[in-house]
C-alpha cells in the first residue's frame, strides 16, 4: 500500500511482521487535520494464535484513543463464509 498525496503525511511506521505494518497518517485539509492509523496486513495462515498475536501487537502499537480510527486492509486468510473460531475473532 502506498500513500502519496499532497497533504497526507506518514509520521510513524510500526512493523508488525515481515509482511505487515501499521502507519500513523496525518491528513491536512481545508477542514482541519485528522490523524488515523492504517494497517497493511498479511497473514500466511489465518489461525487463531496468529490472529490473536496480530491484534495484541496492534493494541500495543496504536494509542488507545486512536484504536477507533484504525483501519486494517489486507489478507487475513480467514474464510468468512464458513463458521469457525477464527471467523468469530473478527465479529
Amino acid at each position: 500500500m502506498i500513500l502519496c498525496k499532497e497533504g497526507i503525511d506518514i509520521i510513524k511506521e510500526v512493523k508488525i511482521n515481515k509482511d505487515s505494518g501499521l502507519y500513523q497518517v496525518v491528513l491536512n485539509s481545508q477542514k482541519g487535520t485528522r490523524t488515523f492509523w492504517i494497517g497493511n496486513i498479511y497473514l500466511n495462515k489465518g489461525c487463531t494464535r496468529k490472529i490473536q498475536t496480530l491484534f495484541r501487537k496492534i493494541e500495543r502499537a496504536v494509542p488507545s484513543d486512536y484504536l477507533a480510527n484504525t483501519f486494517l486492509i489486507g489478507d487475513f486468510n480467514v474464510n468468512l463464509n464458513v463458521e469457525s473460531a477464527e471467523k468469530l475473532l473478527f465479529f
